[in-house]
């Protein structure tokens, strides 16, 4: 039996067909279907809290997006807008589904070191450059002369720098970082 998960998204009336990302639903749609997971969108306008369910869907076809409109009730509903995380974690609170982030995964996402402490074994080795310049046991845990300092916050690679171990000590780097 096929796992049902579903991606929360913000249509309106019709779900449009982005013809730059259509490809990558197709495959993620295909690489999902293979494991025994359909992957479809919902919206929360046609949630009904009473009932639990949706009242359509939109799944991925092979030229285009079809919206269904049957009752829909996923195993699975992934949020993705941040933006109205509380109204949809209300909205979705009596659900009989799992619902996810869940609002506390959601807090934490952003920052790299609360992912790590939480997320340990998903995550790469994460500690910050206060604690890598005070202990020296935790400079010895990175191997190689690399290493890399990111911010705390934010994504896309910006503000990502590559050190060696002898020039993270300079006095730039350390009031780069303050």
């Amino acid at each position: 039996m096929m796992k049902k998960v579903a991606i929360l998204t913000n249509y309106l009336r019709e779900y449009k067909k982005n013809d730059f990302y259509f490809q990558s639903e197709k495959l993620l749609r295909d690489v999902l279907s293979e494991h025994g997971i359909e992957m479809v969108y919902v919206t929360h306008y046609c949630f009904d809290q009473t009932k639990n369910h949706f009242s359509e869907y939109v799944t991925v076809g092979e030229d285009e997006m079809i919206t269904i409109k049957k009752i829909y009730t996923p195993d699975l509903l992934r949020l993705k807008t941040p933006w109205s995380l509380q109204y949809q974690v209300d909205l979705f609170s009596t659900a009989n589904f799992i619902v996810t982030p869940t609002f506390r995964l959601k807090k934490i996402e952003s920052d790299k070191f609360q992912m790590y402490r939480y997320l340990h074994r998903f995550q790469p080795y994460t500690t910050l450059l206060t604690s890598y310049y005070f202990y020296d046991w935790i400079r010895e845990t990175f191997e190689g002369e690399l290493v890399v300092v990111k911010p705390i916050t934010g994504s896309g690679g910006y503000g990502v720098n590559f050190y060696c171990k002898d020039e993270i000590y300079s006095p730039e780097v350390c009031h780069k970082y303050e």
